[in-house]
């Protein structure tokens, strides 16, 4: 079976549904001084790891059942850590929102490292993501902007993508398997698709596909491809549990991976 993991930042859970029906299973995560999570990735251990905005810290909960680990990132100023991800190189990057900056730690001690990208005006960095060149992209939540950064000396590069009427990039983005670059805009309640190498505005495909019609404020995307002729009820919002929100995950062959 395949799984799909959401964080829920009003209840402090990690929420685990099917991935094929998008049914509610179960609690995954919780526990540990959980507060306010948002950021969801993998590590290369196996483990979850959970970004605790309200008490500054990034959390590790066994990948399989779902148990409290350990306070795996804290401290270098992090604050109100948002998106994280493991880089290339093995290492943990975390999105520090209260401090405009791209947070660096050990991928196996947890460690912190350095501050690894700043400036070229960001402003509340939320989603972070290595692109297929191999460079940083990180959303600028209070610019509009989703900003890239040399991904291996973190030196900021340019502008990659904005407008087309991006309002509030969230924690989701991502490269799909067409080469796009897909970022959700909370605050209009869509998902964008830029050129994914050009960074030029492209059309908000959900914005014509209605794959959840009560989708509001998207933070996570992960893209699949999606057939037109899919049955509706493919396309039918899980209500068995609120949250607000949302992380994705998907556990196993990766199918179903747009939630709201």
């Amino acid at each position: 079976m395949e799984f799909l993991l959401v964080s829920s930042a009003n209840s402090d859970e990690v929420l685990r549904y099917d991935a094929t029906t998008g049914f509610f299973l179960d609690v995954f995560a919780s526990g540990g001084g959980l507060d306010n999570p948002f950021g969801l990735t993998f590590g290369p251990d196996g483990n979850l790891y959970v970004s605790s905005s309200l008490t500054d810290q990034v959390l590790r909960y066994d990948g399989t059942t779902g148990f409290f680990l350990d306070v795996f990132a804290s401290g270098g100023g992090l604050d109100r850590p948002d998106g994280i991800i493991f880089g290339p190189d093995g290492n943990l990057y975390v999105g520090s929102l209260g401090t405009d900056q791209v947070l660096r730690y050990d991928g196996t001690t947890g460690f912190f490292l350095d501050v690894f990208a700043s400036g070229g005006g960001l402003d509340g960095p939320t989603g972070i993501t290595f692109g297929p060149d191999g460079n940083l992209y990180v959303s600028s939540e209070g610019t509009d902007q989703v900003l890239r950064y040399d991904g291996t000396t973190g030196v900021f590069l340019d502008v990659f993508a904005s407008g087309g009427g991006l309002d509030h990039p969230n924690t989701g983005l991502t490269f799909g398997p067409d080469g796009n670059f897909y970022v959700s805009s909370a605050n209009s309640d869509e998902v964008l698709r830029y050129d994914g190498t050009t960074g030029f505005f492209i059309i908000d495909i959900f914005r014509l596909i209605p794959i959840c019609y009560r989708c509001r404020a998207p933070t996570i995307v992960i893209v699949y491809w999606l057939s037109l002729a899919r049955s509706p009820a493919h396309r039918k919002c899980d209500r068995s549990r609120k949250c607000r929100g949302t992380a994705s995950i998907i556990i196993g062959k990766r199918r179903c991976t747009f939630t709201g």
